[in-house]
């Protein structure tokens, strides 16, 4: 009987082991006594019970355990874990805390883990602190979860100091330096942020990320001299420096230097790292900045067509077709088509294709970009509408009805969009000689 209720434990250990990987359990290796036929059978269906996410019935089985046996440890240790399903915090926490007097040493580490979920489930910060200090002693995994705790439970220092302990034994990391960069400037803690990471830079000098976490702080403080200052410095130190650009630009913008500014943002564009979200912020920027300039604004265009043929980069074809788009349309059309090869989910730029393509005539292209819209986004009229308008000039009217129908049963709102649907219909019932059709449709455009 014993043996088999320690078999049935270690299944059930096992159980929360796949659950959560960081609880790993050791053998169970509780005398567990001599307990009864009907006792065994309840405790599996408990068991059986929580296997398929059924804590109210377990539960139920489980106090029935306690009434033929108040001693073991599993039967609390299951409780709580089905209270905790339920929300039932308190009657979870007692569970716990009753299967932890209860348990043997190896199994009190289990205890104490379900109780460290069970606290930060509750967002009982100070409480999950206390159980993290104990386990980091003989778990060296909490240290970056009392490290976050500490931050939580707005102790900056506590947590660069637990940041400092995992430094000396596992070195730096990416994760770390943002965290450490995060609190530095979530607590306005910049001289203290400037002294780590250039004291980082002192002993090593090719080390990416303190360069970024400084630029990052002088950005906080819109200290545009030492972001330049920095920055080259990273240039000569470090290999990739697109991210280094990225702040160059805007810095050299800031200060008005416009050859310079120039240089580094089509660096920027001409990134085969940087992301199209990075670049097109510091093209936004670079655009402003040359709004008011004619010799700039060409500036810009040479800026953006450097990138065309170094790689896909949508985000300066985008613009550039916004550049065109009054002055030359078949231009801003062609830039426009090229970005969305590059980016061919992208709703807005179907958009500006499509109606760009309406405006010039190209209605058979405007039949195919209307295809491939509505395949991405099934529930949008204006791609109906674009579909129905293109085979209207083809005259195919009747299928240009049917389209337009499908959009219009779709139209929530968008009054607009509205107008333009019933000049459509007007125009189709024209040319299908139903007058009291167009009568409907102008009596709507009048309202």
């Amino acid at each position: 009987m014993k043996q088999f209720y320690i078999v049935m434990f270690c299944i059930w250990g096992f159980a929360l082991q796949a659950q959560n990987p960081s609880m790993a359990l050791e053998p169970a290796t509780d005398d567990l006594g001599n307990v009864t036929d009907e006792f065994q059978e309840l405790f599996f269906k408990a068991i059986a019970q929580t296997a398929i996410n059924n804590p109210s019935k377990a539960i139920e089985a489980l106090q029935q355990c306690k009434m033929i046996d108040s001693t073991q440890m599993a039967v609390y240790n299951l409780l709580g874990k089905n209270h905790q399903q339920l929300k039932n915090f308190k009657s979870a926490q007692s569970a716990y805390q009753k299967a932890q007097k209860l348990a043997s040493e190896d199994n009190k580490k289990l205890i104490r883990r379900q109780l460290f979920d069970l606290y930060l489930e509750q967002k009982s910060i100070e409480k999950a602190i206390e159980q993290a200090l104990i386990l980091s002693e003989t778990d060296f995994s909490f240290k970056q979860e009392l490290a976050n705790l500490y931050l939580l439970n707005q102790q900056p220092q506590k947590a660069l100091e637990v940041l400092r302990q995992i430094e000396q034994i596992l070195g730096y990391s990416d994760y770390r330096d943002q965290m450490r960069l995060n609190i530095y400037m979530s607590t306005s803690m910049f001289q203290e942020g400037e002294a780590y990471f250039s004291n980082r830079l002192k002993t090593n000098t090719t080390d990416t990320s303190p360069y970024l976490a400084l630029l990052e702080l002088f950005s906080v403080k819109k200290d545009y001299k030492n972001i330049i200052n920095i920055a080259l410095q990273a240039k000569q130190n470090i290999s990739y420096s697109d991210q280094v650009d990225a702040y160059l630009a805007k810095a050299y913008m800031v200060l008005n230097h416009p050859k310079k500014a120039k240089k580094a943002t089509k660096n920027v564009v001409q990134s085969r790292r940087l992301t199209e979200a990075k670049k097109l912020e510091v093209i936004k920027a670079y655009k402003t900045f040359t709004a008011q300039d004619q010799d700039l604004q060409q500036d810009l265009l040479e800026v953006l067509n450097s990138a065309i043929s170094t790689e896909e980069q949508s985000a300066s074809k985008a613009e550039l077709a916004q550049f065109y788009k009054t002055k030359n349309p078949q231009k801003a059309y062609d830039y426009f088509k090229q970005a969305l090869d590059n980016k061919p989910q992208d709703f807005k730029l179907y958009k500006e294709v499509i109606n760009l393509g309406l405006m010039l005539g190209a209605f058979s292209e405007v039949l195919n970009y209307s295809n491939s819209a509505l395949e991405l986004f099934p529930a949008q009229p204006v791609f109906y509408y674009a579909k129905s308008a293109a085979l209207y000039e083809q005259s195919n009217l009747k299928n240009a009805l049917q389209q337009l129908d499908m959009g219009f049963s779709l139209l929530v709102g968008q009054s607009v969009l509205q107008q333009k649907f019933h000049t459509l219909y007007i125009k189709i019932y024209k040319g299908l000689d139903q007058p009291e059709k167009i009568k409907f449709h102008q009596s709507q455009l009048n309202k």
